[in-house]
């Protein structure tokens, strides 16, 4: 919302744009609360809920590709990849493709670290200086309308597109636009704006839980549609999706707490000057020198070690979604239907488990977020085994249960960090943590996915333990973070 060009900005102006949502400011932490006051959490299940929908087909659209394009099989021999008959024993077949598909799978992640970088750096900056979070929250939409659009041109032109260029399209779009790092970056900034330090916690725990339900949906939906409807119902579905969001974040979200002197010197000055301020040098170094800032309380050392740990867990989680698809494909010849109805029992354990880690042991047990992450660790560490060893689908479905606590581990890495830094340095602080989503992948995509076809005849859940052993850091440094903790609770 900006001022016309020649409105004289009084502090009622001020006042009257800030007001929508300001309520949420209070201290208030209650359940029902949340709910009567929900604003941006929308916005992230929308958006993951489209996200999810079309990814999991386009990973079936880009073996079938492999299958009929790139590898010129036989119809008879992709049909059954394509439904997992097993009677045909086509397992040499699916290797071949998993094999061919893998290798474009490591390109596709240098490309989808490099591509949301600019967006990265700049954003946080740019968003803190300006109170406009709402502004980037739409350009990622964008990218991912075009990404859909892409997706359904692949399809038309199924046997004409090659299965690189739809890798490229599907990477390019959102990538440019910033893609899932940037629009979480401004989310979390959005939840920082309208939250004190007591409840960041709980609030940030909330949209987690609104965030996670769009997954399940999405597994659940996506199988279903994608068999009895096709590719067209999945990406016309998604696109959908994302043009609501716009429409939502256009009409009902505003920009909180944006000073007299933020609108009088940002708004409304026209694209050259927006880009002189959007882009400027200055933004990138002041972002990286929020790590080095120094305070009393030696925030330097608990942020480097903070983001140390993060690198770990984004690395291992995009590594081990890199393959799942490909393990268990392989392993249970499952197809896409029988994925997502795993992928949405695991991901609504992941609810269960968030709720129960921010409202029981957050809320009402009052526990530190480093114990949180302790808690969490050791469930991610446990259930690596039970992923690994698994001898049949009974135990395999047991994993997501042992795993339960393990995504309370990212929650807790921005709530601890968050508080650690002033209130004009929260964009910045999710610009580093987004810039090291992207970049993780760079190393544990190719280092997952060489393990996992290496080890395909031998042990293929060998990528669990190594999950599992990464873990293992990260454990040691919550323990020392609670350790830290109650020190200073006893002086």
């Amino acid at each position: 919302m900006a001022a016309a060009p020649n409105e004289v900005i009084t502090d009622q102006a001020i006042e009257k744009l800030n007001t929508p949502n300001k309520v949420l400011i209070k201290e208030k932490t209650g359940f029902r609360y949340l709910l009567s006051n929900i604003t941006i959490e929308p916005v992230a299940f929308m958006f993951m809920f489209a996200m999810i929908l079309s990814d999991i087909s386009t990973q079936t659209l880009g073996l079938e590709k492999t299958c009929r394009v790139s590898l010129r099989l036989d119809d008879l021999i992709c049909d059954s990849l394509r439904v997992q008959n097993q009677s045909n024993n086509f397992t040499d077949y699916e290797r071949m493709v998993q094999e061919h598909y893998s290798v474009q799978l490591l390109w596709k992640s240098t490309l989808q670290s490099v591509l949301p970088l600019p967006m990265l750096l700049f954003a946080g900056g740019w968003s803190d200086k300006t109170g406009r979070r709402k502004a980037i929250i739409l350009v990622p939409l964008v990218g991912k309308i075009f990404q859909n659009i892409s997706n359904l041109l692949n399809v038309i032109f199924f046997y004409e597109i090659p299965l690189e260029a739809l890798i490229f399209f599907d990477t390019f779009f959102p990538g440019i636009t910033g893609g899932i790092s940037v629009i979480f970056l401004a989310l979390i900034s959005y939840v920082c704006d309208i939250t004190t330090t007591d409840s960041r916690t709980q609030r940030l725990g909330f949209v987690n839980v609104l965030t996670f339900s769009g997954m399940p949906l999405g597994l659940a939906f996506s199988g279903i549609i994608l068999r009895y409807f096709g590719y067209y119902a999945i990406y016309g579905s998604a696109l959908f999706l994302h043009l609501s969001n716009v429409l939502y974040l256009t009409f009902r979200i505003k920009d909180q707490l944006r000073t007299k002197e933020q609108i009088m010197r940002y708004d409304n000055k026209g694209w050259i000057q927006f880009a002189k301020d959007f882009f400027k040098p200055k933004a990138v170094t002041d972002c990286f020198m929020v790590l080095f800032k120094k305070t009393k309380n030696n925030r330097r050392i608990c942020l480097a070690i903070i983001f140390m740990i993060a690198c770990l867990l984004y690395g291992l989680i995009e590594g081990e979604r890199a393959v799942l698809y490909l393990f268990v494909r392989y392993r249970f010849n499952w197809n896409e239907m029988q994925f997502s109805f795993f992928q949405t029992f695991n991901f609504a354990a992941t609810i269960v488990g968030t709720i129960f880690s921010t409202v029981v042991l957050s809320k009402y047990l009052k526990w530190h977020d480093s114990l949180l992450g302790i808690v969490s660790t050791t469930s991610k560490i446990t259930s690596s085994f039970v992923y690994c060893f698994a001898p049949n689908v009974q135990i395999f479905c047991v994993a997501p249960i042992v795993d339960i606590l393990s995504t309370t581990s990212m929650l807790v890495i921005r709530s601890i960090s968050s508080k650690l830094v002033e209130s004009n340095e929260i964009g910045k602080l999710n610009s580093i943590v987004g810039l090291i989503e992207v970049l993780m992948p760079i190393m544990f995509v190719p280092m997952f996915t060489r393990l996992y076809t290496a080890t395909m005849d031998a042990l293929p859940g060998a990528v669990f333990l190594l999950g599992g052993a990464l873990t293992l850091p990260v454990a040691f440094v919550f323990t020392w973070l609670y350790s830290r903790h109650r020190k200073e609770v006893h002086t």
